[in-house]
């Protein structure tokens, strides 16, 4: 490759913040994938819609039985009452819409803050 052109390549990953390392470096790969591992967790995102399950067979999944429990990292768990919907929506609650159990923006809120959060979605059937 013309000197030049290495110029370049190394002055644009300066540039842009970009991992620079020798690729012929195989024993120090475990540098560059721990990087990508940390940039993927630290930008990860809590989803605040979780999909509700098929119904056993036989059985009807009932969707005022649904309910959610959020358990902090530090506290007791929490169960975030259902309403009707999105416009119900007034503080820490949830509401079934087309198939999913979808948190409130302030529940939301309170999962997002977590960095591993621990939700516990929960629905009665009926025969």
């Amino acid at each position: 490759m013309p000197p030049r052109m290495q110029t370049r390549r190394r002055i644009l990953s300066v540039l842009t913040g970009g991992l620079r390392q020798p690729i012929c470096d195989f024993a120090s790969y475990d540098v560059v994938l721990n990087h990508i591992a940390r940039e993927i967790i630290a930008s990860a995102r809590t989803r605040c819609d979780f999909a509700l399950p098929a119904a056993p067979s036989g059985a009807t999944l009932d969707p005022a039985s649904v309910s959610l429990t959020f358990t902090p990292s530090t506290g007791a768990p929490v169960t975030y009452p259902q309403v009707a919907d999105l416009a119900a929506c007034t503080d820490r609650e949830l509401y079934v819409d087309a198939g999913s159990a979808v948190l409130c923006p302030s529940a939301c809120s309170d999962v997002a803050a977590e960095a591993m959060p621990l939700v516990d979605v929960s629905f009665g059937c009926v025969p």
